[in-house]
């Protein structure tokens, strides 16, 4: 401490790299020099040891909670696979706390669902197989009906139950190894225009838009056959007659190949769009199976492009109509 009364005012500030605060009273002006631990060179270190003192019991409680809360993550991963489609997916217990029970619950849960999963398909396997042998004689049968009205009537019946039999059987095969695609090179606008020429012919009828002919897919023909007729068929059940055709066009990007099916018809409500392609379901069920199908074609198609390593989009607006576009990877298919 020093009297330096002469400066007549407080003054502070650094004097050899120490701090010090000067101030005046009726005794005279006294300066008081900073503790060394004050000391301009150390003052980063103390500050970093003042912030890494208080800061270590949140970094210490950001991982506490942090594996406090993994088993949930790992929770929610489970819940978004198993919406997705992978039954398989199977959640890991960490801890055997309550979260730890939690999570064998899940798994208890997933594999129940696709246990029962797997037993309807193989009913449907089953009795599908088990169908095939009466449908056969029974049109065997009809052949022998000399009523020739009644005859070509119960012909219709028959092969209407046996086109959904052969389809109920291709869903199951291919939930198997044995069901997997047997690709071969396809040209592309050939194969749609066969496909017009069978399945297009009532009306409004059906149309393929102008494209690169030298297009070619790697698929198996018998199973793509199947959707696109499905698409098609569909497309034309629910458009007035005297609308524009069904149009078909196709598109090659970099990744993938766009086969899309454009109709004008009554559309589908949005409420709708993400269940057509569950089994079964009707968007309208007061319509009868002649008008409104099973409920098997769209959830058949999106079985077939699936095993095809590709997707079915769907854009659809009430009164406007209905757009259905199948997307190959560019990997099954080449110019």
């Amino acid at each position: 401490m020093e009297n330096i009364s002469k400066r007549g005012r407080d003054i502070q500030g650094y004097r050899d790299r120490k701090l010090y605060v000067g101030f005046s009273d009726e005794r005279g002006y006294f300066v008081f020099y900073g503790n060394p631990l004050f000391n301009i060179e150390r003052l980063p270190v103390v500050l970093g040891t003042f912030l890494l003192i208080g800061s270590l019991p949140l970094i210490i409680t950001f991982f506490v909670i942090r594996m406090l809360l993994l088993p949930l993550k790992r929770l929610e991963q489970g819940v978004s696979e198993l919406n997705a489609g992978n039954l398989s997916f199977r959640v890991s217990p960490v801890r055997d706390d309550e979260l730890g029970a939690l999570a064998k619950a899940f798994n208890h849960m997933a594999e129940q669902i696709q246990q029962m999963i797997s037993d309807k398909e193989q009913l449907i396997l089953d009795v599908s197989h088990e169908l095939k042998t009466p449908i056969t004689r029974i049109k065997l049968s009809l052949e022998f009906l000399e009523n020739e009205a009644l005859r070509k009537s119960l012909e219709e019946d028959v092969d209407e139950m046996d086109l959904k039999v052969q389809e109920l059987l291709t869903s199951a095969r291919l939930n198997t190894p044995y069901g997997s695609p047997k690709r071969e090179k396809t040209e592309l606008a050939a194969f749609l225009l066969w496909i017009i020429g069978q399945y297009g012919k009532d009306p409004p009828g059906a149309v393929l838009l102008p494209g690169d002919p030298a297009v070619f897919v790697e698929v198996d023909q018998g199973l793509f056959q199947t959707a696109c007729k499905n698409v098609l068929e569909n497309a034309i059940r629910y458009s007035r007659p005297n609308a524009p055709p069904v149009e078909l066009w196709y598109e090659v990007g970099a990744s993938f190949v766009d086969i899309s099916f454009r109709d004008h018809g009554v559309g589908i409500a949005s409420e709708h769009l993400d269940r057509v392609f569950e089994p079964f379901y009707r968007v309208d069920r007061s319509r009868d199976r002649r008008a409104g199908g099973y409920g098997l074609g769209f959830y058949l198609v999106k079985k077939i492009v699936t095993a095809h390593d590709g997707t079915v989009l769907i854009e659809s607006e009430v009164g406007k109509g209905t757009l259905v576009t199948i997307r190959i990877p560019r990997n099954n298919s080449s110019n």
